[in-house]
């Protein structure tokens, strides 16, 4: 038989076999790669939630700040605007003290004023508080603008404490206005009641005089005699009859201030429309001057103690010059113009020039407003001046 060759037996080749995780390895990989993944999700979202609520919180901060800074500003000039009307309301509380017909309304002022400032004292303690919250809050705050800590407490105490009533403040001013006008209208009401008073007990007390005077006039036996002014004067002719109540009231008036004069009355003294009075020293030694001669007076006043004045008035006014104000400071004027030439003699030119910077007639006049002005404590008729200094005053007041 033939030989076969028979073929070499061959390893067959052995296959390279992958090394597989098992199974349970490969769900552990998953699952972890799915935390891994979720994971990751999650810790973006809490971070963009964390983010935004760090804005939101930092909002809210400024928010507050802002809302609590101008609730101070409001409130500060609320508190200064009641202390004000607390003080005004004290000093008419004050100063009505016993000038209101009763104490009703004094009673209610006081009450307000009382309200207002315990009212005040609160307000001041809950703004101080507002305005610590709003400090400490801003102290909070970065340079970047945001917060180094938790702000929603002070948050809150911020906003809370701007919804205050402080509307209150407001009303208890207005509230307090209106009970000081109360009070003032009071003392206004007593007031007129005074004045009602003493008009009556000044009317009493002229009629009284004027009574007195005329039975003192009506047990004086009075002859009738008539004076006729010297030649070129506006000396009038002059009726010594019974003078009239006015009259009498005129020159008692006069006489209390100043005792030198004698008095002479004309109908036409005054231009129509004027109310008007005239003082005048004897005149200079005339042996014509019959008039003069026949009182006794033969010269002008030289010194203090020779000095006499002769009063001129207008009859149609005999009840006018005494009862009224303008009347009264004529009267006072004239008066003064007696005690000058009684109080400087010949020297009542150079005294009245000294004092009131005028020359001559001038002078004289302006000085003797001055004395007026002194004695009734009023300058609101003043023929030469209204204006008296305080050392033109007190050179006028000596003469009185």
């Amino acid at each position: 038989m033939p030989e076969k060759k028979v073929p070499k037996k061959t390893q067959p080749k052995k296959s390279v076999k992958t090394k597989l995780a098992p199974l349970s390895w490969k769900l552990i990989a998953g699952i972890v790669a799915g935390v891994i993944l979720v994971g990751s999700g999650i810790g973006v979202g809490a971070y963009q939630v964390y983010t935004q609520t760090q804005l939101t919180a930092a909002l809210q901060a400024e928010n507050a700040i802002d809302l609590g800074e101008k609730r101070i500003k409001e409130v500060t000039q609320q508190l200064s605007e009641l202390e004000l009307a607390v003080q005004n309301a004290m000093e008419i509380e004050v100063s009505s003290q016993g000038k209101t017909l009763d104490e009703s309304d004094r009673t209610a002022l006081t009450k307000e004023i009382e309200k207002a400032k315990e009212t005040w004292v609160e307000k001041k303690t809950d703004l101080l508080y507002l305005q610590n919250a709003v400090e400490s809050l801003k102290k909070l705050r970065a340079p970047d603008g945001t917060f180094t800590a938790n702000v929603e407490t002070l948050v809150a105490t911020i906003t809370e404490a701007s919804k205050n009533n402080w509307q209150s403040i407001s009303t208890l001013v207005s509230s307090l206005e209106k009970f000081v006008g109360n009070v003032q209208a009071a003392q206004a009401t007593w007031q007129q009641e005074q004045d009602r008073i003493a008009a009556e007990e000044a009317a009493a007390k002229v009629a009284a005089i004027e009574r007195a005077l005329r039975e003192a006039s009506a047990r004086e036996v009075t002859d009738t005699t008539a004076f006729t002014a010297p030649p070129g004067s506006s000396q009038p002719v002059v009726d010594s009859s019974a003078p009239t109540a006015g009259m009498i009231a005129v020159q008692s008036y006069i006489l209390a201030l100043a005792t030198n004069v004698t008095f002479l009355w004309d109908p036409d003294l005054c231009d129509v429309g004027f109310v008007c009075g005239r003082a005048l020293p004897a005149p200079a030694n005339n042996p014509l001057d019959f008039f003069y001669a026949s009182m006794g007076w033969t010269g002008a006043p030289t010194t203090p103690e020779h000095a006499h004045v002769f009063i001129l008035l207008d009859s149609s006014f005999d009840d006018f010059y005494a009862s009224t104000a303008v009347g009264r400071y004529i009267l006072v004027h004239e008066a003064a113009h007696a005690r000058q030439w009684l109080t400087y003699g010949k020297d009542i030119t150079s005294a009245s020039e000294a004092q009131s910077g005028l020359v001559g007639i001038p002078a004289i006049e302006y000085m003797a407003d001055c004395a007026t002005i002194y004695k009734l404590n009023s300058n609101d008729f003043g023929a030469y001046t209204r204006t008296c200094t305080p050392e033109q005053l007190a050179a006028a007041a000596t003469i009185w």
